[in-house]
């Protein structure tokens, strides 16, 4: 039987999707492992299932091939594509490949190459800040269709097939929630295996809205008692008699399912909140930080306040112009801390940064995090599993084995 020939147009969305996807999970395996092997082809012989390790340098030059072959390959998006794709937006568009390329440029100090690619995601203008900061983790399918922000996420659902999607074989079967709701949710409402630290609380509570109100990222961030701002509940329970929280009590609230009425932890196993790896604000402060390290401050602080405005914090962009280098490098910390708190990305920053080598930077840490009293030097990256060095032998250690 002859195979059914594919048209070339969709063949090269679905290879330009393919190079992302791998670009995407050798960046994944750098940023928490450091050197990790790569890979590149599937094995066909018992020498080639054991691959190498390979050094960051290498698995970096990899990750942006990648993504430069991808970026000759995607569409601009996939509504008047002509195929089995067409209409299926939520795929991976060449503004995807751009915002990782610049990321992976970010990661290895090419401020000028990560410039250039945010830039040009910033120049074609498809995407934008939506209006409303929580809009980026709901559940409404009419908000998440329409939200201009996410550049690429992971897609949940909230439906209610009979099994859960933990592991195993997939099937048609599976329920394709999101897990990171019943973990992250309170004590009485799901798992409450993560928490948000009181350091992060305060720090969002710094810097009122210019009409004197709580910056809104905390409200969609943390889940706590604010009865000034209108927050007196959990779960739609009243947060001191049914829920039965003390008043000075902190959950997460972000990618929970917090403003339902939820009357246990399974129906937390429902959630459809879709989980953004890279947002147009991303994109915004990471061109912040290259412009910074290039020496142009002035535009690097307009970047920063046009997040700010979507928080409707007070226009500082012009005393954020006249910070030095260094200064400006901590207040897009800061600035990253208030946008992108509980979504995951602050400990690869960390390190990015080198914050592990500066011992006031370490301190600071350990001040605002008693876990961060665990840390020793050489313990920046996750070891790589004992199971995955049992079975290939040719995998090295990290400096975290």
């Amino acid at each position: 039987v002859e195979p059914m020939a594919i048209n070339q147009d969709l063949k090269n969305r679905v290879l330009g999707q393919a190079y992302f996807l791998r670009a995407l999970g050798h960046y994944q395996l750098t940023i928490y492992y450091k050197d990790v092997p790569i890979v590149t082809a599937v094995a066909k012989t018992v020498e080639e299932r054991y691959p190498e390790t390979s050094s960051q340098a290498d698995v970096w030059n990899q990750i942006k091939a990648d993504l430069e072959q991808a970026k000759t390959l995607l569409p601009v998006n996939y509504i008047g594509v002509t195929g089995i794709d067409q209409g299926q937006n939520q795929r991976v568009k060449l503004d995807a490949a751009r915002a990782l390329l610049g990321k992976a440029h970010l990661y290895t100090q090419e401020w000028q190459a990560a410039e250039t690619e945010f830039e040009a995601i910033i120049d074609d203008g498809r995407h934008a800040l939506t209006q409303n900061y929580a809009h980026n983790f709901t559940e409404d399918p009419g908000i998440e269709l329409t939200n201009p922000e996410p550049i690429f996420q992971v897609e949940f659902t909230n439906d209610e097939s009979p099994d859960l999607n933990w592991g195993g074989v997939p099937s048609a079967t599976w329920r394709q929630f999101s897990a990171v709701a019943p973990t992250y949710a309170a004590r009485g409402f799901g798992f409450y295996d993560f928490f948000p630290t009181k350091w992060l609380y305060d720090q969002m509570k710094t810097e009122k809205t210019i009409g004197g109100k709580t910056d809104p990222r905390l409200l969609a961030t943390i889940l706590s008692y604010e009865p000034a701002d209108g927050y007196t509940t959990a779960y739609t329970k009243n947060w001191l008699t049914e829920a039965e929280f003390a008043a000075d009590e902190i959950f997460i609230k972000k990618f929970t399912r917090a403003d339902l009425g939820l009357t246990s932890e399974t129906a937390q196993l429902n959630s459809g909140i879709n989980y953004p790896l890279i947002r147009y604000a991303d994109v915004l402060l990471m061109n912040a930080e290259a412009k910074n390290e290039l020496g142009k401050p002035a535009e690097a602080a307009a970047l920063i306040q046009q997040v700010r405005d979507r928080a409707t914090l007070p226009d500082r962009e012009a005393e954020f112009a006249a910070l030095s280098k260094e200064q400006m490098r901590d207040r897009i910390a800061h600035e990253r801390l208030m946008e992108f708190a509980i979504e995951g990305s602050r400990i690869n920053d960390i390190i990015r940064w080198g914050w592990f080598n500066d011992p006031a930077k370490v301190a600071e840490l350990k001040a605002h995090d008693p876990e961060f009293a665990n840390w020793v030097p050489g313990k920046e990256y996750l070891p790589i599993p004992q199971i995955e060095l049992d079975r290939n032998p040719n995998l090295s250690k990290n400096s975290a084995n």
